[in-house]
């Protein structure tokens, strides 16, 4: 009966609901779940929290030595369109929840209507999905986009990249190769077209990893070589009597 805070999640289990599994907030984000006083107090008294909006969460998966079925366990993600990204692993025996991680990112969004009470260009759909970013790769990696930016966040809560979107999408972004080189790619629908973005191989990246394991080699013969040397420059024992 308790009285949630706004920006908060609830978790429930069973249609209709049996139990209720956790609370979490998943705006600013305070150790003991709560909203910390000071600067941050004062700055959401004064934000309109009419205008919060969330994606639809995503369960990460999550290897904890324990079989589950398929899409059942793993860390829940959430998005606000404030750009915030926060991560919950489950706590113990499936109850409770457990803060992992909260990154500011560009994906942001308003869905407010104008003055005149319109939707100005229309309504953007944010995304928050899982994906992979190659084709049969089991690790998955979280992808986030507002109406300007898209960032793609690894399970950690890093951010790999980040690129500007055309505009506003009234869509989910794709995530599909339609390059077949084994790559994900992606597709942004708008209200003025649709745009391909294709993920490329960095040959900077390429040539590094092949430098440092020339580099390697190299060091490998070196001790080797000097390995061998030593051993000959040794003077041999002189046997018998003088």
């Amino acid at each position: 009966m308790e009285v949630l805070q706004p920006c908060w999640a609830v978790a429930t289990s069973g249609v209709p609901v049996r139990e209720q599994l956790f609370n979490a907030s998943i705006c600013h984000h305070s150790p003991f779940n709560l909203f910390q006083h000071g600067d941050f107090g004062r700055n959401f008294g004064r934000t309109d929290v009419s205008s919060l909006e969330v994606a639809t969460p995503i369960l990460i998966p999550r290897s904890d030595g324990h079989r589950h079925r398929k899409g059942s366990h793993g860390d829940v993600v959430f998005l606000t369109n404030r750009g915030e990204v926060t991560s919950y692993s489950p706590g113990l025996h499936g109850h409770d929840a457990v803060w992992q991680w909260q990154i500011l990112t560009g994906a942001t969004w308003s869905n407010l209507p104008s003055p005149s009470g319109m939707m100005e260009g229309g309504m953007v759909v944010p995304t928050l999905k899982a994906f992979s970013l190659r084709a049969h790769d089991n690790q998955q990696m979280i992808l986030a986009a507002g109406d300007q930016e898209a960032a793609v966040i690894s399970p950690g809560g890093s951010v790999q990249t980040s690129f500007d979107l055309p505009a506003p999408p009234t869509h989910a972004l794709i995530c599909e190769d339609f390059t077949n080189d084994g790559l994900t790619d992606l597709i942004v629908v708008t209200s003025n077209g649709v745009y391909g973005f294709v993920q490329t191989r960095s040959p900077g990246a390429l040539f590094f990893s092949t430098l440092v394991g020339c580099l390697l080699i190299v060091m490998g013969v070196i001790f080797v070589t000097q390995h061998i040397n030593s051993i000959k420059g040794k003077p041999r024992a002189s046997s018998g009597l003088r």
